[in-house]
Formats: C-alpha cells, sequence, structure tokens
C-alpha cells in the first residue's frame, strides 16, 4: 500500500465490492469477519461512505482483491502525483 495512503480516508469501487461479496454468497457481517473489522464498518461501507485506505485494504484481501483494483482516484488526485 502506498505509504501516503495509510490512514487517509478514499473513495472504494463499491460495485467491485458488492459484487465480490455476492459471489462468495457472504452477508456484510460475514465480511466483517472475514476482514476482521466491525460491522459497523461493513454498514458505512455499503453505505459509501469513505474508509481509510487501510480498512479497504482489510476488506480487499478478505475478497482476495488488489486494493489498487478498489481504490478510486480522482483526477485532482492523479494530477498531483
Amino acid at each position: 500500500m502506498d505509504g501516503k495512503m495509510i490512514g487517509q480516508d478514499v473513495e472504494y469501487d463499491l460495485k467491485q465490492i458488492k459484487r465480490a461479496t455476492l459471489e462468495r454468497g457472504w452477508t456484510p457481517y460475514r465480511l466483517a469477519t472475514e476482514a476482521g473489522v466491525s460491522t459497523a464498518t461493513t454498514a458505512r461501507l455499503f453505505r459509501g461512505i469513505r474508509l481509510t485506505a487501510t480498512t479497504v485494504k482489510k476488506l480487499a484481501d478478505a475478497l482476495g482483491i488488489s486494493l489498487k483494483d478498489l481504490i478510486v482516484v480522482s483526477s485532482d488526485e492523479e494530477s498531483a502525483a
């Protein structure tokens, strides 16, 4: 994970997370358990509320998805890099 992202709130591809969760037949509770996060966190996730990059990485790892594939980078952030 990019060191600059740790602890920062990030946008993520919610559709991809939902699709991967459904493909596994997981509930939000199961995703929370597998990722080692709270159910309140998965509730925020499915409402589209930004989460920290660290939390999104835990979710990505549990789902077997690359963090790079889940993070949505705005055009402002790309031009600043």
